[in-house]
C-alpha cells in the first residue's frame, strides 16, 4: 500500500523495521517483486542490501572452503534457497571458481 500510494517515509521506515528486527532472509520475499519500484523512487536501500534480508551465509560440506582464487564474488540464484547446496558447479562456472580437486 505504502508503494500505491508513493509514501516515500513508510517505505523507509519499513525497511528499517524488517532489517532491524526481522534481519533474516526469510523477509527478502517481502522486497522480491517490489524492489526495482522502491530503488526507482530513490529509496535507501544500503541498510537492506548490506543486512540477513539478502546475505545469506551457510557452510555445507559439499561446497569447497577453500580455493587458490581469493576474490569474493557474488553470483545470482533464482532457485529454491533448500536446492542451493547441491548447485555450486551451476552457480560458480569458471576455471577460477574450480574445486581445487578438479585443478
Amino acid at each position: 500500500m505504502a508503494i500505491k500510494f508513493n509514501q516515500v517515509r513508510a517505505l523507509e521506515l519499513i525497511i528499517d523495521f524488517v532489517v532491524d528486527n526481522q534481519n533474516n532472509y526469510t523477509s527478502s520475499y517481502l522486497f522480491l517483486k517490489n524492489l526495482p519500484i522502491i530503488l526507482q523512487k530513490g529509496i535507501k536501500v544500503v541498510n537492506l542490501f548490506e543486512s540477513r534480508v539478502f546475505q545469506y551465509k551457510f557452510d555445507f560440506d559439499e561446497w569447497p572452503s577453500t580455493h587458490t582464487n581469493n576474490e569474493t564474488y557474488i553470483k545470482p540464484y533464482y532457485g529454491d534457497i533448500f536446492d542451493l547446496r547441491n548447485n555450486y558447479d551451476t552457480v560458480f562456472i569458471g576455471p577460477a571458481l574450480e574445486r581445487l580437486e578438479e585443478k
